[in-house]
């Protein structure tokens, strides 16, 4: 029986760099500043926290940023409200989509035996709309898996389940830039994976991995790539070896 192949790639720092770090939050950060008349650093270390604790506590709020904005202004008793979706929709257009990521989603998805593209991420939808909307990209996908949409982030096994999970003959590969969700838990679950590093970080501890208490020397990528099409040499030699 043929082998159906299904490739998970992940958005923000492996095909776009989001506006939403750099542009979006620091926004929110200094409005919360304001309204609170702390310093931007605090601001920025609660903000922080809070995501982290939600992560364990929580973790379809991890990523929800007027959620967390929202507990901010509450915690420091601020009758105030702030519009995270909609200062983050003025900011879509500085969505910068990386060189190499539409000459390789168009080789991937025209030129390669993959049966199923699924764009994978952390943002949920109403933050990731507009990036992939201006990016014009998600025509080179099946489906976009979002958290809102799959009831868990990609620490969880859900999250890569599709339609033909249940079918033994699924081979499946997750292509990322983040050493614990595109890396750590997918290799738990069963997938190869393609380690995104562009600035030749290599294999370091990140705050995710403390805070998911996993050892360095348990994250191990089967293939790690410096930019999208060394990827895709790498997604031609994994194909080539699976069709043995």
């Amino acid at each position: 029986m043929r082998i159906k192949k299904i490739l998970f790639i992940d958005l923000d720092g492996t095909l776009v760099a989001n506006p939403l770090g750099s542009y979006t939050l620091p926004e929110i950060r200094r409005v919360l500043s304001e309204f609170t008349g702390l310093d931007e650093e605090t601001v920025r270390r609660s903000f922080l926290e809070t995501h982290l604790k939600l992560l364990i506590e929580d973790p379809l709020k991890a990523f929800d940023w007027q959620y967390i904005t929202d507990l901010l202004l509450r915690k420091y008793s601020v009758n105030r409200s702030v519009d995270v979706v909609s200062i983050h929709k003025r900011y879509c257009d500085k969505t910068f989509v990386y060189d190499d990521a539409i000459l390789f989603l168009e080789k991937i998805r025209y030129s390669y035996d993959i049966d199923m593209m699924i764009l994978a991420t952390n943002g949920l939808s109403k933050f990731q709309e507009c990036v992939i909307s201006y990016a014009n990209i998600e025509k080179y996908f099946d489906h976009v898996y979002t958290p809102d949409k799959k009831g868990c982030l990609k620490n969880s096994r859900c999250f890569f389940e599709t339609k033909d999970s249940v079918n033994e003959n699924v081979f499946k590969i997750m292509i990322g830039d983040d050493l614990v969700f595109d890396i750590y838990f997918p290799s738990l679950y069963g997938l190869k994976t393609i380690y995104i590093d562009r600035y030749d970080k290599g294999v370091r501890e990140t705050m995710y991995m403390k805070i998911f208490n996993i050892k360095i020397d348990h994250v191990r990528p089967n293939y790690i790539a410096k930019d999208l099409f060394e990827a895709q040499k790498v997604i031609h030699e994994i194909l080539s070896l699976n069709n043995r």
